[in-house]
């Protein structure tokens, strides 16, 4: 499921982040890379988090794309978020789908106010109690059912945020800030202004 992993690196359990180093080295020996195997809500990701000029979102879930969102915004660091849905019912794929967010402090919009964050699947995420989390469960919030993950899927979105980032520095295309990917039986990709439009004016997190 990661691209440049190799049949042996499955073998070994090797770590995704040390998969991913070791392929980039191949291709440049002379990169500066460092990894951290741990989640974003810990003190040694947020630190570098925190030193960095760019920040790429690409979590798959909402309390992690929440803690980023907030403190990326909290300390002006310009993010691009990229996430990817497959939907499937009956074991029919009814949407394939992706899209890029470029969010730069004080642009007065963010995952929240744009509605790509679920706070109920946030506070369900991050309680430990079990039985809080079964009483969530059962109010029918929380999407049980599991999705496919396709790399092909994932490596197109990957590579329009990185295409997107690139664009920041050369600018061979219109920005955009939110760029969406469809692939329902053919695919397209189209901007998302209808988004920013209608997003939440009064966010407590953006918009302060």
């Amino acid at each position: 499921r990661l691209v440049g992993a190799k049949y042996k690196d499955a073998e070994e359990k090797k770590l995704k982040v040390e998969v991913v180093k070791n392929h980039l080295l191949e291709i440049n020996p002379f990169l500066n890379i460092k990894t951290i195997n741990l989640e974003v809500r810990s003190e040694e990701a947020l630190i570098e988090i925190l030193g960095s000029n760019k920040v790429f979102l690409t979590t798959d879930n909402h309390s992690s794309r929440s803690l980023v969102n907030d403190f990326c915004l909290k300390y002006f660091i310009p993010f691009i978020s990229i996430g990817v849905n497959i939907s499937v019912e009956n074991n029919t794929v009814l949407d394939i789908s992706g899209e890029i967010i470029k969010i730069f402090p004080g642009d007065k919009f963010c995952l929240k106010c744009l509605g790509r964050i679920n706070q109920r699947n946030v506070d369900y995420e991050n309680t430990s109690n079990q039985e809080i989390r079964e009483k969530i469960l059962k109010r029918g919030y929380i999407e049980k059912q599991k999705e496919p993950a396709v790399k092909t899927l994932n490596t197109i979105l990957a590579s329009l945020g990185v295409d997107s980032f690139i664009n920041e520095f050369i600018t061979y295309s219109r920005e955009s800030a939110i760029l969406v990917y469809e692939n329902n039986k053919i695919p397209i990709i189209y901007e998302d202004n209808i988004s920013i439009k209608n997003r939440k004016k009064n966010c407590f997190i953006c918009n302060l």
